[in-house]
């Protein structure tokens, strides 16, 4: 485990998807608007009672309820190899009415859509987390998600490695952010530009394009600043490695 200070030259769930066969998601959409939760973190109108998932060969959409006490608070589902059976999993960001937001992962077998991971939530009522991508990051075999531990207040950016049941936190990085309150997308992403996966963030004060990647000889994440600039073509820019 890396831990917090893991950069160079700077300072549960329960369940598991262990019933029928795992199956690999082909598209997957959020359902059923709902004003609710009443946040708007993302602007009016991103956030759903419900999940549907098309899998490969499948007939018929399946289907995962965000529960009473919980809403999707997100842009769209991604689509990932979390754990790295082949087969895609969906990763989303949902919401507890009382106590904010976790990253939630999603396995679709025989049986349905089955929690497969996830991180803790925040706390805390309209706290919110924007994920940033998954990468390999430090090369050991175990995919990593990386996002942004409430974008607009606290902004850290947080890695952590897949396991099943609740995700382990290995870093935490104060001063990042990848959204501004009310706008209806996620800035950065993964990057890979020959040397390795790195996370492409904004600075906190959304002076600079930052990217972080992982030393394996020194065993820590290294910072490195890309530039000046963060319109959403300084952006796109930077995730071509240009």
């Amino acid at each position: 485990m890396w831990g917090r200070a893991a950069l160079l030259g700077l300072g549960m769930l329960a369940a598991t998807a262990g019933t029928g066969a795992a199956q690999s998601a082909q598209e997957a959409r959020y359902v059923e608007p709902t004003d609710r939760y009443g946040h708007d973190a993302l602007g009016p109108g991103h956030e759903w009672e419900a999940l549907e998932v098309t899998v490969a060969g499948g007939a018929k959409a399946l289907r995962f309820e965000a529960g009473p006490e919980h809403v999707f608070e997100d842009i769209a589902p991604r689509l990932w190899d979390v754990d790295g059976d082949g087969q895609t999993e969906i990763v989303t960001v949902q919401s507890h009415l009382e106590r904010g937001a976790r990253l939630l992962i999603l396995k679709p077998t025989a049986s349905g859509l089955t929690p497969l991971s996830a991180s803790p939530y925040i706390g805390a009522r309209h706290r919110w987390l924007a994920p940033v991508g998954m990468a390999d990051i430090d090369a050991d075999g175990v995919q990593d998600l990386i996002l942004v531990d409430r974008p607009h207040l606290a902004k850290e950016l947080v890695f952590y490695a897949f396991a099943p049941g609740a995700l382990r936190e290995m870093a935490r990085v104060p001063g990042y952010t990848n959204h501004r309150f009310g706008e209806d997308r996620i800035i950065g992403g993964i990057r890979d530009c020959g040397t390795g996966p790195e996370a492409i963030v904004a600075s906190g004060d959304w002076h600079e394009r930052v990217a972080f990647g992982f030393d394996s000889r020194a065993g820590a994440l290294y910072r490195q600043v890309i530039g000046p600039g963060t319109a959403s073509e300084d952006f796109a820019r930077a995730l071509s490695c240009r």
